[in-house]
């Protein structure tokens, strides 16, 4: 008898043992693993200011625009936004360049481009 009192079946032990072995499996199995040093919240970060770079295409997008997107990434401190930036460049997502504004008037920005 189990800790309820109830007798457990056959079918009720057999579904408890595929658990077990599914429960495991997947335990070992790590499908997004997350760059090393970063924890949760700022791989998450990353992977948004990745979003917003890539989809920005040849224009890119400025700190500041990222921002404004994104409201984890205005809220977080310089060291966790220059992890990012440096994990972003390492794995040759994109790269810090000037480019001309979007009017094409003034001095040249300074953008996260896609490479």
């Amino acid at each position: 008898m189990n800790a309820i009192s109830q007798p457990i079946t056959s079918h009720e032990q057999v579904l408890r043992d595929i658990y077990a072995i599914l429960s495991n499996h997947f335990s070992l199995v790590h499908h997004h693993a997350e760059p090393q040093g970063m924890n949760s919240h700022a791989h998450e970060l990353y992977e948004r200011v990745r979003y917003y770079i890539v989809k920005a295409g040849k224009h890119g997008m400025t700190e500041c625009e990222l921002s404004k997107y994104i409201r984890g990434f205005r809220a977080a401190d310089p060291t966790l936004r220059n992890q990012i930036f440096d994990l972003v460049r390492k794995e040759g997502v994109a790269d810090l360049i000037p480019v001309k504004s979007r009017g094409g008037v003034g001095r040249k920005r300074k953008a996260w481009v896609v490479i």
